[in-house]
């Protein structure tokens, strides 16, 4: 198992595997003594075997040839096993060259010691105290560690540690200055520098107390801990001024020994700055309280209780309203200008401050104003009581908080409305359904509704089109519920409704009736459309949540079948609103439907195309239903950034026809119908056959009719002038095929 040269070899010494003993032999002569040798070497054996430090040998190598009971029991390891095993095995995060480092420390001072920890069998790491001993028997180096459990100290260490953070966070947080004194008058503690007194931590630790007081202190031939130290008595209410001004009150107490002995004293400093300078007001005159009285935007009344006699000062009535001779000097003339609703608790609260039960007096109330309004005031008050108890005064301030009351009102109000609409929002409806969730408001009905064609509304005419189109809506559900009915704005673009008591039978009544209203609507732009369902709970083991997923599966069942019809119904009216805005445009467009089908049969369309053609005419320009009439309808030439809005038309138009399903199929058209054939045109620059072919067949078209009708801003062109215009441009702005059958069709 070990090498042959190895020291048990050498030394006669070894490891039984029979009895897992640690064994020393020799040649043994049999000696008078030799009983007390082999005693002495059992003994030896025996200590090492059995002591309660784990103890190792090792080699130079770092192997270990020997481990006592004590390694095998604190490590899980058989000895055995640690004649298999290294040094690197045992001691955690332990290496080679740390290995050779130690061997040589350990050759030349013969021993060292540190902490580590030792990685037990089940890979658990154990703090312990190791020594590396130095030995050479017969010539052989090897090292005997001893190792010690200090899992105990090291808890020990972390609670101390952590209990002197604990007191140092105490320290830190006392409001004032705390420093300790030993007795040979060293200031051994200070948390001084964290104050405004111009010296840092290194002047006062190890300085004597006695010489630092004369670099803060007026007068400083009085050290206070010298005086407790000389008397061993506490001194307490020391006031002191400060070399910066400030007054402190010092606090000095004696810590003694358990014999008694006077060891070290605590010295307590709190600023007491403020203190003085309010026994400074104090003092001041008459005047000047009056002058503060004045300029005050506080009013302030004293009333003296025995005589019921009341002064209020003239801006007390000015905040009401009055003029300084209006009110009487009695306190009646306060109380019966309190709220009624406010009056008993403002009595209650006076009665429990002059009997003592609460130490200041601190009130808002509501009080009447000269035009009988009432006015929102914060009044705080503190009474002055005799020698018997009794309340002989009291005195205080009235504060203006009426804006600050609307403000709040205004916050209550915006955390539980939507502030666009005006409705509850989702926080309230959630509060309130849980609180109209009980027996004696079933039946309970819920409609969800979602409001059709917002986005539409935003991406054509812009979030605030959009905005009006929800504050419709939100009219037309407060119109169409009823009072006890709870309106809120559930998300974006939907809608939540309670209705207390209420069945199936009469939601659905309400639905109808929201219908209704939105169809006899008037809107400027897009018809309000909303899709609505309703579900109801009817006994009180019906989960509200379950009701409100039923309402919201309905409303999507609404929305799915009526999706096509709401959206005819939008294009239609954004059709009419724009045909509205300019007869010019209707009888354009119908002209231009006519012209292209005929030029449509000149090119051999198949009847699908010209269906779409025909659609394709009579919504071209749906985009400019988003255009001012400004620009619109403006007579005089367009200025460049006007020109630019103008030319948005086309692509406000595509997204008008990509929101429908029934006219997707002509939204590339629409977006391309401004596009040149030298590619010099708009929106996307596109180049000869890139462009779309109706689309070049309506740019054609649309630019004759242009030309051949008057507008505001022009006149019309004759007939032969308009054609020779198209064959002029054949080839830069318009498809040359197309131009030349154009101009041979109308030529006829």
């Amino acid at each position: 198992m070990m090498r042959s040269d190895n020291l048990f070899a050498k030394t006669n010494m070894g490891y039984s595997a029979d009895d897992h003993s640690f064994m020393v032999a020799g040649n043994r002569k049999e000696t008078a003594d030799g009983s007390l040798l082999r005693e002495t070497l059992m003994m030896a054996e025996f200590t090492v075997e059995n002591a309660t430090d784990l103890i190792f040998w090792i080699e130079y190598t770092g192997k270990l040839f020997f481990a006592n009971k004590a390694a095998c029991q604190l490590l899980g390891y058989h000895k055995p096993e640690f004649l298999t095993m290294t040094v690197f095995d045992i001691l955690n995060n332990y290496s080679q060259s740390q290995w050779e480092d130690h061997w040589t420390e350990i050759t030349r001072y013969h021993t060292m010691s540190y902490d580590t920890s030792m990685k037990t069998k089940m890979k658990a790491l154990i703090p312990v105290e190791v020594t590396f001993d130095y030995m050479n028997f017969q010539g052989i180096e090897y090292v005997c560690i001893f190792a010690r459990d200090i899992t105990y100290r090291k808890k020990a260490d972390e609670k101390f540690e952590n209990l002197h953070k604990l007191l140092m966070n105490v320290v830190s947080s006392i409001p004032g200055i705390l420093s300790v004194i030993d007795c040979y008058y060293n200031v051994v503690y200070s948390n001084w520098p964290e104050f405004d007194t111009g010296l840092e931590i290194k002047t006062i630790l190890g300085e004597k107390c006695f010489r630092t007081c004369k670099y803060i202190k007026e007068n400083y031939n009085n050290c206070v801990a010298k005086v407790v130290f000389e008397t061993k008595k506490p001194l307490v209410g020391k006031q002191v001024k400060m070399r910066n001004s400030r007054w402190m009150e010092l606090n000095c107490f004696p810590l003694f020994d358990e014999q008694g002995n006077l060891e070290m004293v605590v010295e307590y400093v709190t600023d007491i700055t403020a203190y003085k300078h309010a026994e400074e007001v104090i003092r001041e005159s008459e005047e000047r309280w009056q002058l503060a009285l004045r300029g005050n935007s506080d009013g302030i009344w004293d009333w003296n209780v025995k005589t019921n006699e009341a002064f209020y000062s003239a801006r007390w009535k000015e905040m009401l309203g009055f003029e300084d001779h209006e009110l009487d000097n009695t306190f009646y003339s306060y109380t019966k200008l309190i709220h009624p609703h406010d009056i008993g608790q403002v009595m209650k609260a006076m009665n429990d401050h002059m009997k003592k039960n609460i130490s200041y007096y601190s009130l808002e109330h509501r009080m009447m104003c000269k035009d009988g309004t009432y006015k929102w005031i914060l009044a705080r008050a503190q009474a002055i009581w005799d020698e018997e108890g009794n309340v002989i005064r009291m005195a205080g301030s009235h504060t203006d908080i009426n804006e600050r009351k609307k403000a709040e009102d205004e916050v209550r109000y915006l955390s539980f409305h939507d502030k666009l609409t005006g409705l509850y929002n989702r926080a309230y409806f959630e509060e309130e359904l849980k609180r109209l969730d009980t027996e004696r408001q079933l039946p309970l009905s819920i409609i969800i509704g979602d409001l059709n064609g917002l986005k539409l509304t935003n991406d054509v005419f812009g979030h605030h089109e959009g905005d009006k189109l929800l504050i419709k809506i939100a009219d037309i559900l407060r119109s169409s519920c009823r009072k006890s009915d709870i309106i809120s704005r559930w998300g974006g673009d939907e809608y939540a409704i309670i209705l207390p008591k209420t069945d199936e039978k009469v939601s659905q009544e309400i639905c109808a009736r929201i219908n209704a209203a939105c169809v006899e609507a008037e809107s400027e732009l897009i018809k309000p459309s909303i899709s609505l369902g309703s579900a109801t709970k009817s006994i009180m083991n019906q989960e509200v949540s379950q009701i409100i997923k039923e309402a919201e599966d309905r409303m999507y069942q609404h929305k799915l079948l009526e999706s096509q019809s709401n959206h005819s119904v939008i294009i239609s009216s954004l059709e009419k609103t724009l045909y509205e805005r300019s007869h010019e445009t209707e009888a354009h467009a119908q002209r231009m439907r006519k012209t292209c089908h005929q030029l449509g049969l000149e090119l051999g369309l198949a009847d699908k195309e010209q269906d779409d053609l025909s659609l394709f005419c009579l919504l071209h320009d749906i985009g400019k239903i988003a255009i001012a009439d400004s620009i619109l309808m403006k007579a005089d030439k367009l200025t460049a950034e006007e020109w630019e809005t103008m030319k948005k038309h086309p692509e406000i138009g595509y997204r008008i026809a990509e929101s429908s399903k029934k006219l997707s199929h002509i939204s590339e058209y629409i977006l391309h119908h401004h596009e040149r054939w030298d590619g010099t045109g708009y929106p996307n620059g596109l180049k000869g056959l890139e462009i779309p072919k109706l689309s070049r067949m309506l740019s054609i078209v649309d630019a004759y009719d242009v030309m051949t009708h008057s507008r505001i801003y022009k006149k019309a062109m004759r007939k032969q002038d308009a054609l020779r215009e198209i064959n002029r441009c054949s080839g830069t702005q318009f498809d040359p095929h197309i131009a030349k059958t154009f101009i041979k069709m109308m030529s006829r």
